[in-house]
Order: C-alpha cells, then sequence, then structure tokens
C-alpha cells in the first residue's frame, strides 16, 4: 500500500491542514442558498422550480470579470461565475445562490479532493 506524502506529512495531514486553512481565509462569504425542485409537467413538458427554504452558508465566490493570481484554464468557461464550499455542505444543480442581491443558478457541482478527503466543493453557476 502507497500513503501519500509531501516531505514529511502524510496526505490524511495536509487534507486536513489545508481544509484548516481554506476555513479560515478562502470561505469568507455569506452566501444565501436555496434547494429548488424541478418538475416536469406530463401533460405540456414544461419544467417548474420550486424553492425551499434558504439558509445561510459560509463560501466564496468569484464572478468571471474578477482577476486572479493565479488562475486555472477553463474554470470559469461557460458560467458567470464559480462558487466555493466546504465539504458537506449541501448544493446541487439548479440551487439558487444569492450573494450581494445578485441570484445566480447552479450549473454543475464537483468535489475537489486530496487523496480521498474532500478539500472543497466546486460550483459553476450562471446569473438569473
Amino acid at each position: 500500500m502507497v500513503t501519500a506524502r509531501i516531505g514529511n506529512v502524510s496526505g490524511a495531514l495536509f487534507a486536513a491542514k489545508y481544509k484548516e486553512m481554506l476555513g479560515a481565509a478562502f470561505f469568507g462569504k455569506d452566501l444565501v442558498v436555496t434547494p429548488v425542485t424541478k418538475t416536469t409537467s406530463n401533460i405540456t413538458g414544461d419544467e417548474t422550480l420550486t424553492e425551499g427554504t434558504s439558509v445561510t452558508v459560509k463560501g466564496s465566490l468569484y464572478k468571471a470579470s474578477d482577476k486572479y493570481a493565479q488562475d486555472n484554464p477553463g474554470l470559469i468557461k461557460d458560467a458567470d461565475a464559480v462558487v466555493t464550499f466546504p465539504p458537506g455542505t449541501s448544493i446541487a444543480k439548479d440551487y439558487k445562490i444569492t450573494w450581494n442581491s445578485e441570484n445566480f443558478r447552479v450549473d454543475d457541482t464537483e468535489e475537489q479532493a486530496f487523496g480521498k478527503t474532500n478539500i472543497y466543493i466546486i460550483c459553476r453557476v450562471y446569473i438569473i
């Protein structure tokens, strides 16, 4: 069995320290997350989005127009913004995110991990 190591630090310890660092500095904005349920009419085929109860969650939001010191190519492709949340946050496609009086709809989500430890959840969103 191979254990991931960075220098003298095990993968699990590195992931824990990285999550600690992200929690303190990375997830600094209060974002309002509203769960959304999509239903499709079996007669007309029209889709209806029904909003649930909103909750405030710590996260970060980067608009496509924002400039970054370290840009990840393709990160904002086909999205108005990228939102990140701590692991374990309940977020899914079509959820609504509100920040600074702007509403966004989640297009897709992806968990980012180091080894087997989830570090954060990234969502591509578009303005609604």
